[in-house]
């Protein structure tokens, strides 16, 4: 400690500093004691009241629930652990700040993270930490209440950081951080979000393997390999009783699978969700991926943009003109949220806009980049967005739902779209590291950043 630089701490204090004020400024409201009206938190605390009434009379949850469906484990909606090792003590002190202020310095911190892992500038991480947490697909999700995904998010980055040291030879640092990140990704109960980093995880993996085999380094591929999942299997063995649990409920639901019968009468059974069921939400169009740069190429909300609209907004003041009353025209204007969207998908709640020069920065690497990083990079990404359109591209994903193991537990397909959401940030920022930092031909590259 005697040779300890200080100094080299104050990069880092300065990015937690901007990511706790940019966090308060755009969560302002919560400060002033307004508070979200998310709608999925306010159903769910109505199927969980009961149980909270249960507890504040006998001092424990019940196990069953009878507010859903035809009744349910009580465990599948509120649980206290008692488990002191549970990775929920290490969240609760990441979640000191005010809700939701705490989940975008989260999803900031956890980039950043991976950035310095990576060994990036300092305030080019920052930069990165705030395209990822910001990106609009994260302030829509926590409009509507997906606190779990949200908070799922924050640790997709800092799992991947883990997985990066063990791959760089730290093996100790590496094992200790995958083990916890991966148990509080799993604890955050989004097993969707869960699912895809394992997909992304996967191919990071694969491409440090497939380098490793060009360099013959057998035993560094074996060891690293043999390190990540055992860490892999630490973080999810911290949390087996609710994945041992929900694995097992899993079952007795439309989950688990279904009966139909066919034509001629005969019984048909189905493991997992119905195709139909899974794609018919989420299922994002072709074209509409244009939003990543162009946000409103496909319209905004189906929901929330019409309440926003009133005599006084350009739709309003034309209605005026053509001799409606302002009443009329603001009635008028506020109905018109079915209107405000019209892509392929039933509804959302907004676009996925990564930002205009995000995607810039993306192209930018992968046309200047020499590294190998950027092509399971472009790889994974493509496939999300291929995953991600759902019904729109039925032949390829039907193959995926059919094949692809325990895929189809789950529904609405444009979730996978947080994976680019991480990674188009993340080659932008490897993209300027090069070449504001690291480039000896600034005149070639020049050429490429033009050509991009």
């Amino acid at each position: 400690m005697k040779n300890f630089q200080w100094k080299s701490l104050l990069p880092h204090a300065i990015a937690v500093g901007i990511f706790l004020v940019v966090a308060v400024i755009f969560c302002k409201p919560v400060l002033d004691g307004k508070v979200l009206g998310q709608g999925d938190v306010i159903h769910w605390k109505g199927m969980a009241q009961d149980m909270y009434n249960y507890k504040e009379k006998h001092g424990h949850f019940p196990l069953w629930n009878n507010n859903l469906f035809g009744g349910m484990p009580a465990y599948q909606i509120a649980l206290e652990t008692s488990n002191p090792l549970s990775p929920i003590y290490v969240h609760s002190f990441l979640m000191l700040l005010k809700k939701p202020i705490g989940y975008f310095f989260l999803l900031c911190i956890s980039f950043y993270f991976l950035t310095q892992v990576m060994r990036i500038r300092p305030w080019l991480g920052i930069l990165g930490g705030i395209a990822y947490a910001y990106a609009t697909y994260s302030p829509v999700i926590v409009a509507v209440g997906h606190d779990t995904k949200m908070q799922a998010m924050g640790y997709m980055p800092a799992l991947l950081a883990g997985l990066w040291l063990i791959y760089r030879k730290q093996y100790w640092w590496g094992a200790a951080l995958t083990a916890l990140f991966s148990a509080l990704l799993i604890a955050m109960n989004h097993l969707q979000v869960t699912y895809y980093t394992l997909i992304l995880a996967g191919f990071m993996t694969a491409g440090f393997a497939i380098e490793w085999i060009k360099e013959k380094s057998f035993k560094q591929l074996a060891t690293s390999l043999a390190i990540a999942i055992a860490a892999g299997a630490i973080g999810a063995t911290a949390n087996m009783v609710s994945l041992a649990t929900t694995n097992d409920y899993a079952k007795a639901t439309m989950r688990g699978g279904s009966l139909s019968l066919d034509s001629s009468g005969k019984v048909i059974k189905q493991s997992g969700l119905k195709i139909d069921y899974a794609f018919y939400y989420g299922s994002y169009g072709i074209a509409e991926t244009y939003t990543f740069m162009i946000p409103h190429i496909y319209g905004g909300s189906s929901s929330e943009i019409g309440q926003e609209l009133d005599a006084n907004s350009h739709t309003g003041k034309l209605a005026v003109e053509k001799g409606i009353s302002e009443d009329q025209a603001a009635q008028f204007t506020s109905s018109m949220g079915s209107y405000a969207y019209w892509g392929t998908q039933p509804g959302t709640a907004g676009p996925v806009y990564l930002g205009a020069i995000i995607c810039f920065l993306f192209i930018f690497g992968m046309v200047y980049l020499k590294t190998w990083h950027k092509w399971w990079i472009l790889a994974v990404s493509l496939l999300a967005i291929l995953m991600s359109w759902g019904s729109n591209l039925a032949f390829f994903n039907t193959f995926l739902f059919n094949y692809l193991p325990l895929y189809n537990k789950f529904r609405a397909p444009d979730i996978i779209l947080v994976v680019p959401q991480l990674l188009f940030p993340l080659l932008g920022v490897m993209a300027l590291q090069q070449l504001m930092f690291e480039e000896p031909n600034k005149e070639e590259a020049l050429k490429k950043l033009k050509k991009s």
